[in-house]
């Protein structure tokens, strides 16, 4: 089963920007460096992101069609450099 799922590249930075608040890259749960990542029935496709104390979903606008998928993802998004 393929479980592969392609976002177009602007409604991923709309989300890894928001998600980027909450996901803690130095926590010591590793589980809370991953995001959730989700395509249902539908082909709605979200992303979510906790510390435990807060919480965060993205939702897609676009559907994109494919087999249901739930699965965690390593947050690998580094920071954005200093502004000068």
């Amino acid at each position: 089963m393929n479980k592969e799922i392609v976002l177009p590249v602007m409604t991923l930075k709309n989300a890894l920007s928001g998600l980027n608040r909450i996901v803690d890259k130095k926590s010591s749960l590793p589980i809370l460096q991953h995001v959730r990542l989700a395509r249902d029935l539908e082909g709605k496709i979200s992303i979510q992101a906790t510390d435990l104390d807060a919480f965060a979903t993205y939702t897609a606008k676009e559907s994109v069609p494919g087999p249901v998928v739930d699965m965690l993802v390593p947050w690998i998004c580094s920071p954005r450099p200093p502004n000068p």
